[in-house]
C-alpha cells in the first residue's frame, strides 16, 4: 500500500551535491527571521515561512531519493544556521557602531 519506491536511495555526498537547491529556502528564512524584525514579530508569517522552508528541504528524503542522513544534515543546518545568521547580525551591529 504504502511501499517505497524500489529504486536505491542515493549516498549523502552525491545528494547533497544534487539537492542543495533544496536548502536555499532555509537560508532565506533564517534571513528573514533575523534580519526583519517585522516578520519575526508576526507569528503567522513565521510558521508560514517555517513550513515553506521544511517542506522543500525534506522533499529529497520523502520522495525516496535521498538518505535519512540528509534530512539529519538539513536539520543541523536549520538549528546551526539560524544561531550563525544571528551571530553574522551580531558582528554586523558591533562592527557599525
Amino acid at each position: 500500500m504504502f511501499s517505497r519506491n524500489s529504486n536505491e536511495r542515493m549516498k549523502l555526498g552525491p545528494s547533497l551535491k544534487r539537492y542543495w537547491p533544496f536548502f536555499l529556502g532555509m537560508t532565506l528564512f533564517h534571513a528573514l527571521v533575523v534580519f526583519v524584525p517585522s516578520v519575526s514579530a508576526n507569528h503567522a508569517v513565521v510558521i508560514t515561512l517555517f513550513f515553506a522552508a521544511a517542506i522543500p528541504a525534506s522533499w529529497p528524503y520523502v520522495c525516496g531519493n535521498a538518505p535519512y542522513s540528509f534530512w539529519m544534515v538539513a536539520c543541523g543546518y536549520w538549528f546551526f544556521g539560524l544561531i550563525l545568521m544571528a551571530m553574522i547580525k551580531v558582528l554586523i551591529m558591533f562592527f557599525s557602531m
